[in-house]
């Protein structure tokens, strides 16, 4: 109520500044009439400019607001799509790729030392 009230005021000191003192002169009272409806059609033009211009904003939020409520559902889906027994699967899993691993970590190994081997042998052959 009070930004209304500021917003009323405000109007009435640009009425009274950019018509009131043409009306106060009353040199030409037509020519102030057509001034009061061009001053009136000018701030109807404006008020419906900002009109759409508020639709168009809360338009564009509102598919915002759904775009992001549909992430937030799949998000709530996707955590909720985990059982137990997922997670057993994938400890499973992780168990296998650690068993591999160490296996390639011990041939790495063993190749690393036959390298070795073979580098002193042709070293002492020379």
């Amino acid at each position: 109520a009070d930004i209304h009230l500021a917003e009323v005021k405000k109007e009435c000191c640009q009425f009274d500044r950019d018509i009131g003192k043409a009306l106060r002169d009353k040199k030409c009272v037509t020519m102030s009439a057509e001034k009061v409806i061009r001053y009136i059609e000018d701030k109807v033009k404006s008020k419906e400019n900002l009109i759409e211009k508020l639709h168009q904003k809360n338009t564009g939020l509102l598919a915002y607001k759904k775009k992001l409520q549909i992430q937030l559902k799949q998000q709530e889906e996707m955590g909720e799509g985990l059982t137990a027994l997922d997670f057993e699967q994938l400890k499973f899993q992780n168990m296998k790729c650690r068993k591999r691993l160490d296996e390639q970590n011990l041939k790495h190994m063993e190749l690393k030392l036959l390298a070795g081997k073979t580098l002193h042998v042709l070293n002492s052959e020379k």
